[in-house]
């Protein structure tokens, strides 16, 4: 197992819940809703950021989106 720190289950499933609870999702599962070019909803969906209809970030090679609070 390396250097990694040994996570009591308990611990693991908390850090899940934040994670359910803050979800964030990738412009290519909603074109794959919608039917349509993955780089078209990731455009509009940063247009959407703009309007701060929508939160964005870029997370390792894509960017996802989650609906603002």
């Amino acid at each position: 197992m390396g250097k990694e720190k040994l996570l009591k289950d308990d611990e693991i499933l908390e850090a899940l819940k934040v994670c359910l609870d803050n979800p964030c999702i990738r412009a290519s599962e909603v074109a794959e809703v919608l039917g349509v070019n993955s780089r078209y909803v990731k455009d509009r969906l940063l247009e959407l950021t703009e309007e701060n209809l929508v939160s964005g970030k870029y997370r390792g090679n894509s960017w996802c989106f989650t609906l603002k609070q």
